[in-house]
């Protein structure tokens, strides 16, 4: 057990080294705010893990800047030849930028609250396990939002796993579509441990209403929650990068 512990905490150590070098080269040009502050729009957010921060960093970096994210995050996934890696890259290079995500607290607690539940009962999907759909779950957390879109991964622990995953190994292509949505304003990201895939993470996203500037308040004395590192007995730690219990369920309302 302590074996894995430390494995895992070393993953995460690495993953968060390479960010910061990956972005190292953008520096705060005079007069403009770089891609890395930008996109790092969770780094203050106490009740977030720095694994769930780094996840919010990824995410944003493919919103704000495609090109930057297929020069420093894509080239890092398992497979670059297939159709789909191909189909990726373009739809990067091709996009226009996007608004980055902000965190909001009711979607977060929202994202952990399924998490959680799908971890504790060996399940996956966006319905919880007594039948309840996310739109009801995370309107519960944040009522005034315009519209929501929940998915969620299994597998590694690492970040960058998640974002490329989603990107890359999904059957369909909803999931990429859905992280790079300029209807989306928001987001809640909770990466909890499960009892047969050792990781699950859920992130939920919401549309801000029309003429409402933010839709939920930071609870700034929240302290930081401890990440769970050490994976149930008998199960794997996939290697970074080599995402093996992937799922592409999800869904979105608007």
């Amino acid at each position: 057990m302590h074996k894995q512990i430390l494995l895992c905490m070393g993953l995460l150590f690495v993953v968060n080294k390479s960010l910061a070098q990956m972005h190292a080269t953008d520096g705060i040009l005079e007069g403009r705010v770089s891609l890395y502050e930008k996109a790092n729009t969770a780094s203050s957010e106490a009740y977030f893990t720095e694994a769930e921060k780094s996840l919010v960093l990824i995410l944003n970096t493919a919103r704000l800047n495609g090109p930057a994210f297929v020069r420093e995050y894509l080239p890092l996934a398992n497979d670059t030849t297939t159709d789909r890696y191909a189909w990726v890259k373009n739809l990067l290079l091709q996009g226009q930028e996007t608004d980055p995500l902000y965190p909001a607290f009711g979607l977060t607690k929202s994202a952990s609250i399924q998490a959680l539940d799908m971890g504790r009962n060996g399940l996956r999907g966006t319905t919880s396990s007594d039948g309840r759909r996310y739109p009801d779950r995370m309107h519960e957390h944040l009522p005034d939002a315009a519209g929501y879109a929940s998915l969620y991964y299994m597998g590694s622990a690492d970040p960058l796993d998640v974002v490329l995953a989603i990107m890359l190994d999904e059957p369909d292509t909803n999931g990429v579509h859905m992280l790079l949505s300029p209807r989306l304003d928001y987001v809640g990201v909770a990466m909890r441990p499960h009892k047969l895939n050792c990781s699950n993470t859920v992130i939920d996203m919401a549309r801000r209403p029309k003429n409402i500037p933010y839709v939920a308040q930071t609870p700034r004395k929240k302290k930081t929650e401890a990440y769970f590192m050490d994976c149930p007995k008998g199960s794997k730690i996939a290697s970074p990068r080599r995402s093996t219990k992937s799922t592409g369920l999800l869904g979105w309302i608007f």
